[in-house]
């Protein structure tokens, strides 16, 4: 029989595109993604939990160097009479010799002076002064003069007036409890503190050192008569704080 050429053309073009239609409909999702994420995943567990291949290395400051932070010791001084440096230990007083300490008596002043520095290299001191009982302030069986004692301190070099009522009438000073005034705040020295016991052999920095004047009146009131050999036990007292400021 012979094949019609028309319907054959037809044939085969049906042939060609069933194929066609088949893998169109049947193809299935590629398997690469779900390799690529079970890789992925592999990868992330082993890099979390190996640490056996870590390298190492240390940087170490040493700070301050052999000498360590902080700071050197902080401590205020006062100038004796021949320019000898003496420390302020708490738990010791000074002697300080004063010209007419014994003839005080009634209607009479003892005046001195007294030099406080800052001792200390890099700390500035906020520095107080005040003059205070040593003890009870009695000394022995004598008479109890303290009531009878007014307190005058003032800046030697500026007389600035830090406690009292006047730099001229010295019986308008206080009494021994409201005796104390506030010095200022003194500067570092900016090198070694000076060694205690020695001589202070070149000057102290302006900034860090001050002179006051202390004056003490033993009023002249009739109820002293009955004081006759009347003692009291004093002492000026400097206090100093270091500060930032």
């Amino acid at each position: 029989m012979k094949r019609n050429p028309l319907r054959q053309h037809s044939r085969h073009r049906h042939k060609r595109q069933t194929p066609h239609y088949t893998l169109k409909h049947k193809r299935t999702p590629p398997r690469t993604h779900k390799w690529a994420w079970l890789l992925t995943g592999f990868l992330f567990l082993f890099g979390v939990g190996s640490t056996s291949a870590d390298l190492v290395d240390f940087a170490i400051l040493r700070l301050g160097g052999e000498a360590g932070i902080g700071s050197p010791p902080f401590s205020i001084a006062v100038v004796l009479p021949g320019g000898i440096v003496a420390y302020a230990h708490p738990d010791e007083g000074i002697t300080l010799p004063i010209p007419g300490e014994n003839a005080l008596v009634p209607g009479r002043t003892l005046t001195f002076e007294t030099t406080v520095f800052n001792n200390s290299e890099t700390l500035p001191a906020d520095t107080e002064v005040a003059v205070v009982p040593v003890g009870t302030g009695l000394v022995g069986n004598a008479p109890n003069i303290m009531p009878f004692l007014r307190i005058t301190i003032f800046d030697s070099l500026t007389n600035e007036l830090l406690v009292g009522g006047s730099i001229s009438n010295p019986q308008l000073g206080v009494t021994l409890g409201d005796a104390s005034g506030h010095l200022g705040v003194l500067s570092p020295l900016g090198s070694p503190p000076f060694p205690d016991r020695e001589p202070l052999l070149i000057p102290l920095p302006p900034e860090c050192t001050t002179t006051v004047t202390v004056m003490i009146h033993y009023l002249n009131d009739p109820a002293t008569s009955a004081l006759n050999g009347g003692l009291a036990a004093l002492a000026v007292q400097f206090t100093g704080t270091s500060t930032t400021l």
